[in-house]
């Protein structure tokens, strides 16, 4: 997992509290500037690693399917979304994947910074 330098307290909570049996890792700089070609870089990002779990492929199949014509993998929003969650795991995941737009009363999930490409109205089972 990977986030930016002003969430590093977060992230050490994440690999700390939540994923401790999941990892047994620190939250490492990057780049290392331990290393000498680093040695003048600023870090902009921390990350931890997870061990390798077979909870994490049965998500991977519920969350992610293969579009075959991009030739990768597209995540997607299993519609069975509420069975999933708990209300504290589902704001651990829009803190991390999503954001809460009060005006619209959506949630925005986020493919990559500022691109929308799934949306959830509050108090909705459908998804847009």
């Amino acid at each position: 997992m990977t986030m930016d330098v002003y969430s590093l307290n977060y992230l050490n909570h994440l690999s700390k509290d939540i994923y401790s049996k999941f990892t047994d890792t620190k939250c490492y700089p990057y780049p290392n500037i331990l290393l000498d070609l680093n040695k003048d870089k600023k870090v902009t990002q921390y990350h931890f690693k997870t061990k390798t779990h077979s909870l994490y492929t049965a998500l991977h199949s519920l969350w992610y399917k293969k579009d075959l014509e991009l030739n990768k993998f597209i995540k997607i929003v299993p519609l069975n979304i509420s069975e999933m969650f708990s209300e504290i795991s589902l704001a651990y995941w829009i803190m991390d994947d999503a954001y809460f737009d009060s005006s619209a009363s959506y949630f925005y999930f986020l493919k990559k910074k500022n691109k929308k490409y799934a949306r959830k109205r509050k108090n909705s089972n459908s998804l847009y």
